[in-house]
């Protein structure tokens, strides 16, 4: 809402600024040069407002989040196979970033990316709750 109000202001005040310069009033005086300034001043906060927004709902959006059911190890391709890097144990939590058969790639909560089976993990929020 910050970013639409700061947003809607500056072009109000562009638009004033404009409609002065089209009506041949000129754009002289102190009050014109710092209402000016004021808009650009507010285009940059909204712009600012509207990032930290789209970022801040990336970050809490729980639809991929996973819990960890049982320990495990996190493997470097799915399948048993695999060469293994590092274990993830109950409650941990992670992102799911793709899922290939009977495994999940996951991106754990310190950083590490790797493959869990499916049957490990829990999910936050069902597919169905999102709808």
């Amino acid at each position: 809402r910050g970013a639409l109000a700061c947003w809607l202001v500056a072009f109000f005040l562009f638009a004033l600024r404009a409609r002065r310069q089209q009506l041949g009033s000129g754009d002289r005086g102190a009050w014109w040069l710092f209402a000016h300034r004021v808009a650009i001043v507010l285009c940059i906060a909204a712009i600012a407002s509207a990032s930290t927004a789209i970022w801040g709902i990336r970050m809490l959006d729980s639809t991929n989040l996973a819990v960890i059911a049982r320990p495990e190890t996190m493997r470097v391709a799915p399948g048993v196979d695999a060469d293994a890097m590092g274990g993830v144990t109950t409650g941990d939590v992670v992102r799911v970033v793709e899922r290939r058969d009977a495994w999940l790639r996951v991106e754990h909560a310190d950083g590490r990316r790797g493959w869990l089976p499916l049957m490990r993990i829990v999910a936050l929020q069902s597919a169905e709750a999102t709808r």
